[in-house]
């Protein structure tokens, strides 16, 4: 399998995440309520040994910080599929 430079992507840089995503029109305070218990489950040291021995590194953030990884990781993904063609 080729790496991304060999394949024609020299810029790709990605880095995976994982997240956590509710119905359309959630409310806010349950969306609020849910993001509490995740930040409070990412302080957890087991958990965090659970991901380390999958080769992730456990890190939760806010549903507005979530919000904007996913949109500059496709603005970034448009910009690249624009610049292959």
């Amino acid at each position: 399998m080729p790496t991304a430079t060999e394949a024609g992507f020299p810029e790709l840089r990605y880095e995976a995440f994982l997240g956590f995503f509710g119905p359309r029109g959630m409310s806010s305070e349950l969306r609020e309520r849910i993001s509490a218990d995740l930040r409070l489950l990412g302080t957890d040291e087991e958990m965090a040994r659970k991901f380390n021995a999958m080769g992730m590194r456990l890190r939760v953030t806010s549903p507005a910080e979530l919000e904007t990884v996913v949109s500059d990781e496709r603005a970034a993904l448009v910009r690249l599929q624009q610049a292959r063609h």
